[in-house]
């Protein structure tokens, strides 16, 4: 479902992510775990057509959307669920998934489907992005994303900031989704969030992949990622 192969991409001239090479099947959660400034956010902005690449190849589905505009690579089946959740301060949940649905003929995902799988934004939707808490916030992040059909869903740090009990619902509902079959390319800084849903698990460090290990093994023994993400910290 995603093949990256090469990836270089940074702002301004200068280089953040250095021949970043990754790849995810379909119905696979890819984590990629790195300190501040590591390159995570960077590395989504890419995928999303949110920031144009200097060189290198990002696939989906077989076909290269790497420089292509943001609204062609959304279309093209990628949806984003940025960090800090960015929904709008004064409009409803109501008129946010009013903008996000597809106008595509027989979407898979629809305002009720979206809002039976996230009951609680049912129970908001006519309060304001401003009147909703972090955890309600980062679920209509997530149906926004869903309401694009994408095949290939980012999440940015999708827990952060959020109470135990709300990250375990974030991550149920992606674990949900990949096993429905949509892939998952999930950011996120603390290992043990990542751990507890991904497939697999690479470490990104000064823009370089330097570990990519199936998730089973991290959770059996995470104290080598741990050391790398240890190292990583201190520099």
């Amino acid at each position: 479902m995603l093949r990256i192969d090469r990836l270089n991409a940074g702002y301004g001239g200068g280089s953040v992510l250095h021949d970043v090479d990754l790849s995810a099947g379909e119905g696979r959660v890819q984590a990629i775990v790195g300190r501040n400034g590591a390159g995570k956010t960077t590395l989504v902005h890419a995928i999303a057509g949110l920031l144009r690449p200097y060189s290198g190849a990002i696939e989906v589905s077989g076909v290269d959307l790497a420089g292509q505009p943001a609204h062609r690579i959304a279309r093209a089946g990628v949806g984003l669920v940025p960090q800090g959740r960015r929904v709008f301060a004064s409009l409803t949940v109501a008129e946010h998934l009013r903008l996000a649905t597809s106008q595509r003929d027989n979407p898979i995902w629809t305002v009720g489907r979206v809002l039976d799988l996230l009951p609680r934004l049912a129970q908001r939707l006519g309060h304001r992005g401003d009147q909703l808490s972090g955890g309600e916030q980062q679920m209509l992040a997530l149906a926004r994303a869903l309401l694009t059909q994408p095949r290939l869903l980012l999440l940015d740090e999708p827990c952060e900031g959020l109470a135990g009990e709300v990250a375990g619902r974030v991550r149920e509902v992606v674990a949900g989704l990949a096993a429905g079959g949509m892939t998952v390319l999930i950011v996120e800084q603390q290992l043990h969030h990542a751990i507890r849903l991904a497939d697999r698990i690479a470490v990104l460090d000064y823009g370089r992949l330097i570990a990519d290990e199936p998730a089973d093994g991290v959770r059996a023994d995470p104290a080598p990622i741990e050391a790398l993400l240890s190292i990583a910290q201190r520099r």
